[in-house]
């Protein structure tokens, strides 16, 4: 049962989100090696190297700063008023 919701969270995890950042592989290939682990019924020490790197990148890695969006000039349009001036 395990190994099947090991399963969907893998293909979960291929399709969302669907542009991944280095930083969120990591943190994903992390997360799916640990659950590969997990389930193991004999576990030992010497698998922490197979998920340790790309945990580790993904808690010490500075993430990305955003790139800020243009800013365009408002449209200038010709003011209305709501009343009438005589």
């Amino acid at each position: 049962m395990l190994e099947v919701a090991l399963l969907v969270g893998a293909a979960a995890a291929y399709f969302v989100p669907r542009r991944k950042s280095p930083l969120q592989l990591a943190a994903l290939t992390a997360a799916l090696l640990l659950g590969c682990q997990l389930v193991l019924t004999h576990w030992f020490y010497l698998y922490l190297p197979w998920f340790f790197p790309f945990a580790a990148f993904a808690v010490l890695a500075p993430a990305a700063e955003p790139q800020p969006a243009p800013v365009r000039a408002p449209l200038e349009r010709p003011r209305q008023e709501l009343v009438g001036v005589d």
